[in-house]
Formats: C-alpha cells, structure tokens, sequence
C-alpha cells in the first residue's frame, strides 16, 4: 500500500496499517472524533484498534483512500 508521508500507524490483530490522519478524519466520523477531540489517541503514533479484523480494516482502509483520491481527481478534472 501507498505509504508516502503517513503520520499514523494503526495495529489491528497482529498487522500494521500505515496512514494519513487527515484522510481517516475526512472519511470518517470515529476517527474525526479521535484526532480531532482531546483524546490520548490525538498524539499517539501508533494506535491500537480493537474489535476489527485486520482484513476487514484493510477493506475500509482501501475504500477510504479510494473515494479521497477520487475526490481529488474529480476537483482538478482529471
């Protein structure tokens, strides 16, 4: 995966995601409220997340980063 300048590592089950906060925070109102709200997490570089399989988390992963770069793509018209 893409791993250019990402600020955060998040570890689900026994993998490790690279990613952009800023990304996660326009996909998604739970980590909007994690990186955006005082919360330990907000400082934290690498971030545990419970309750997700890595393979589902993968999935979100992908999906999210998709629909940012389309969105970007679409305001420049490529």
């Amino acid at each position: 995966m893409y791993d250019y300048n990402c600020d955060v590592k998040l570890v689900v089950g026994s993998e490790t995601f690279k990613a952009h906060r800023d990304v996660l925070v326009d996909a998604s109102d739970y980590f909007s409220a994690m990186f955006t709200h005082d919360m330990r997490e907000r400082q934290d570089d690498v971030i545990r997340l419970q309750e997700v399989s890595p393979r589902g988390f993968a999935a979100m992963i992908e999906y999210v980063t998709f629909l940012v770069l389309y969105d970007c793509c679409e305001r420049v018209n490529i």
